[in-house]
C-alpha cells in the first residue's frame, strides 16, 4: 500500500466537520470508502493508523475478525495544525505540486510548505 496524502487530508477534514466532544466516530462510519469492499476499508484503516502514528488524532483500537476498528476520540493540537496548514484547497494544490517535483515527502514537510504558503498570502 502506498500512503495517500489526499486520503489523510480527507479523513482529517471529515473528522473536523463531524467530531463532537464526547462523541467518538468509528472508522466504519467514515464515508470515504466503499462499505462493500473490505480492501478499501483496510486502506482507510491503515491511513487512520498513520494519523495515530503522527499524533494527529487520538483513538482506541478494537480488533474484530481480522480488521481493526478505530474509535476516534479527538483531533490533537498537532492535528489542528495540520488542518490549519492544509485545509485551503489552493494551498493544498500548491503544496502537492511542489512536493510532486521531488517524488517524496513527509506529513511534516507538507505542513511546513502549507505554512509557508499561508505566510506568503498574509505578507510575512
Amino acid at each position: 500500500m502506498k500512503r495517500n496524502m489526499d486520503l489523510i487530508r480527507d479523513i482529517m477534514i471529515y473528522l473536523e466537520e463531524n467530531l463532537t466532544p464526547g462523541k467518538p466516530i468509528q472508522s466504519t462510519e467514515i464515508p470515504l470508502y466503499n462499505k462493500e469492499n473490505d480492501d478499501e476499508y483496510q486502506v482507510l484503516s491503515e491511513h487512520i493508523k498513520l494519523l495515530l502514528d503522527e499524533g494527529l488524532v487520538e483513538a482506541n483500537q478494537m480488533p474484530i475478525k481480522g480488521f481493526v476498528i478505530y474509535d476516534i476520540q479527538r483531533i490533537t493540537s498537532h492535528g489542528y495544525d495540520f488542518l490549519d496548514a492544509l485545509r485551503d484547497e489552493t494551498i493544498w494544490s500548491k503544496t502537492k505540486d511542489t512536493t510532486g517535483k521531488v517524488g517524496g515527502y513527509t506529513i511534516g514537510i507538507l505542513m511546513e510548505l502549507g505554512k509557508e504558503y499561508i505566510k506568503k498570502q498574509v505578507g510575512l
